[in-house]
């Protein structure tokens, strides 16, 4: 008993003698990290454990060739065709896991455009991963928001030209123009503009990529590539190359959105 008592008291006088600091518990407090400790007094000297971040590296593509804004291209069946613009949005991204379930990313919005290459995704816990599951478009509940309800940074804010028509028709899902040889043997006259501003909750599409990837800790980052030749090769643009999703432009509307998925690679 006294032997306990006067070990206590030696701890107390060591806390005493070299400063109370010495004494507090030790913790990562950086609440951001995976073993963030509430009840840490003091920080610990690199303990922090972080999620790694995803992100996708983007890459635009006519079949083997790098997508050049305006630059001419042929379809499969010789048909000429150029890109002036596009913007695409994902949303709910998740990560398939070997046991079958999906990492849902927590905000998963990304507006693609031909300018920028790098996007972040979002933290990812380590393991093995199989695939990437992608909606193309704007999920029904955010499609039906007001964009003027976002941060001016985050993908769904008020965009200039805009990609929302209203409340209730919501988000243009991808924005696609250029122009196109409307001839009926083509000839590579670029004589009529083609626009796609397509959206309506009906045309959100899923893309499921298959792509085994491993997180240990280090950031990652998948190559996500759009084919524009595979998105267009199956639409007759001679005769149809307008549709803004509405009135009697649904339908083309409807064949270009099901030509989403399979433009989408990620390796």
């Amino acid at each position: 008993m006294k032997s306990t008592l006067k070990l206590s008291l030696l701890v107390l006088a060591g806390c005493m003698l070299f400063g109370l600091s010495s004494c507090k518990k030790e913790g990562c407090t950086d609440d951001t990290a995976t073993n963030y400790d509430a009840e840490a007094e003091k920080s610990c000297d690199d303990c922090c454990e972080y999620e790694a971040s995803l992100s996708l590296h983007l890459h635009q593509k006519v079949g083997n060739d790098d997508l050049v804004l305006n630059e001419t291209y042929q379809l499969t069946d010789g048909r000429s065709f150029t890109i002036s613009h596009s913007r695409v949005y994902l949303s709910k991204i998740r990560a398939h896991k070997d046991d079958g379930s999906m990492h849902a990313f927590n905000d998963g919005y990304l507006l693609l455009n031909t300018t920028d290459a790098h996007y972040t995704v979002g933290t990812i816990p380590d393991g093995h991963y199989h695939g990437l599951m992608l909606n193309v478009g704007v999920d029904s509940l955010a499609n039906h928001s007001d964009p003027a309800n976002y941060s001016s940074s985050h993908p769904l804010s008020l965009q200039s030209p805009s990609l929302h028509w209203g409340w209730n028709t919501g988000y243009i899902f991808w924005m696609l123009e250029g122009r196109v040889d409307t001839t009926d043997v083509p000839d590579g006259t670029l004589d009529a503009d083609m626009v796609f501003h397509v959206g309506i909750d009906e045309n959100l599409k899923v893309s499921n990529n298959t792509h085994q990837f491993e997180v240990a800790g280090s950031d990652v980052m998948l190559n996500l590539t759009i084919d524009y030749r595979a998105l267009l090769d199956n639409i007759n643009l001679a005769d149809e190359r307008v549709s803004h999703s509405l009135g009697d432009e649904v339908a083309l509307g409807r064949v270009f959105a099901n030509q989403w998925p399979g433009a989408f690679s990620v390796n």
